[in-house]
């Protein structure tokens, strides 16, 4: 065998050697990487029970109860000019008992939110985004809406459905 053939076999074998480890450590850290998980990315419902603090425990009982809704109230035009008031949202549900949220940004006009049988009364600035909160202590169907002269005759108004 030739000096030449010698060096060409031994470079073969340590390129060879090389890339199989190279390979053979890459694997298993790919590997672990794939299978590591931070507490970050471990979401409230992959969490148990004993995951979870006692603070986020309370927090999750008391949103159980809580209906949280986003609206927009705005006006539109016929076609021959008139004003037509809306809120974008003709109808929410909740269950009696419930914690009801609703949050209603004005996009145009004036305008305010009402619902006399739960005492609920908020004006709702242009521009801005009001939170109205009350208990939905009684079931039935109430009409909620904006107490500005003529809007609810021209369509401003919605449905509370509390059921029991």
């Amino acid at each position: 065998m030739s000096m030449k053939n010698i060096v060409i076999g031994i470079i073969v074998v340590i390129i060879v050697v090389l890339v199989v480890m190279i390979f053979a450590n890459k694997e298993p850290e790919d590997a672990m990487m794939e299978d590591e998980i931070t507490e970050d990315e471990i979401t409230e419902d992959e969490m148990t029970e004993d995951e979870m603090t006692e603070d986020e425990m309370m927090e999750d009982e008391m949103m159980e109860g809580v209906k949280d809704f986003s609206l927009d109230s705005f006006v539109e035009f016929a076609e021959d000019g008139s004003p037509m008031p809306q809120f974008s949202v003709k109808e929410l549900a909740v269950k009696k008992g419930d914690t009801v949220k609703i949050n209603v940004s004005v996009l145009s006009g004036r305008h305010d939110f009402k619902i006399d049988e739960f005492g609920v009364y908020e004006d709702t600035p242009t521009g801005e985004t009001t939170t109205i909160e009350f208990v939905a202590d009684q079931a039935g169907e109430f009409v909620y809406y904006c107490n500005q002269p003529g809007h609810r005759a021209a369509g401003q108004w919605g449905t509370l459905i509390v059921t029991e």
